[in-house]
Order: structure tokens, then sequence, then C-alpha cells
């Protein structure tokens, strides 16, 4: 009797863990959220990349950060501020954003991310195009399970 109602457990919370939203705030303004569906009618950036989570390359899908954040902010700020639904944050600089063109990447190999995935949203670099960024503090900008970009301090 414990394993059906778990196994309906899992089946009923599934698609929660796809159905988040990614929230975009800007200091003083009242906050934005965009669904997967939102996103992926934005204009499309693949990327085919190694990543030192897993073995071989993977494909992803997702929204250039550049193109995102002039889009919904008008340009690229200085610092760009990145939450985690685990709450770990990390900052992204203008000149890595514009020199190594990110991702928000919502598809993995052409499927959505769930939770356990790293989804539903991750912020990607090319690790193959740019091998001078296969490191610790590159790997460490790559945050995963993404729910929050924002503008102005965390």
């Amino acid at each position: 009797m414990r394993v059906l109602i778990f196994v309906l457990m899992m089946v009923l919370l599934s698609p929660i863990s796809l159905a988040r939203d990614l929230v975009f705030e800007v200091s003083d303004h009242p906050s934005k959220s965009f669904t997967f569906d939102e996103l992926s009618r934005m204009p499309v950036t693949p990327i085919t990349t190694h990543l030192p989570w897993f073995l071989g390359e993977a494909e992803f899908t997702g929204v250039s950060l550049s193109d995102f954040l002039m889009n919904e902010y008008g340009k690229i700020p200085d610092i760009v501020y990145f939450q985690a639904l685990n709450d770990y944050s990390i900052e992204i600089g203008k000149s890595d954003i514009e020199r190594y063109n990110p991702i928000i990447a919502y598809l993995k190999d052409g499927k959505k991310m769930t939770v356990r995935e790293k989804g539903p949203y991750w912020i990607i670099y090319s690790l193959s195009d740019h091998p001078s960024i296969d490191h610790s503090l590159y790997h460490s900008q790559m945050i995963w399970q993404l729910e929050k970009i924002q503008i102005g301090k965390l």
C-alpha cells in the first residue's frame, strides 16, 4: 500500500517539477514571470557543449541571455544576479554575457528539464566553443534550477 501511495504522489507531483515560472525582477519595479511557453516563443539559441556534470556533449536550447535582457530591460546591465530554487545565487557581469553569450536553457537534447535534471531553467555557457572558461569560476556561474533573474541587488 505504501508503494502505491508513493507512486501516486510521484505521478501527481511530477508536473509541478516542470511547471515553474522564471521570475525577472528589476529594483523598484513589479516582478514579471515567464512560463516555459513564453520563453520558448523568444528567439531560440542552441548550444551543443560538454559540461563537467555529464559525459559527452549535450544540446541545450534556450534564449540568449543578452537577447532576454535587451528585450526585457533595454540593455545589458553591468551585473545581473541569479537565484536558484535552493537559494544558491551568483552574479554574472556584462563583459561575460557579451563575450560568451550564455543562454537560459529550457531544453536538454530536445526535452524539458525537470528539477531533478537541473531544470527547469539552467544558465549554459558553451565550454566547447570557449575552452578557456572550462574551470570552476564559470562552472559556478552555470546556475541550474534557476528561478529568478534580478537587476539590482538580490
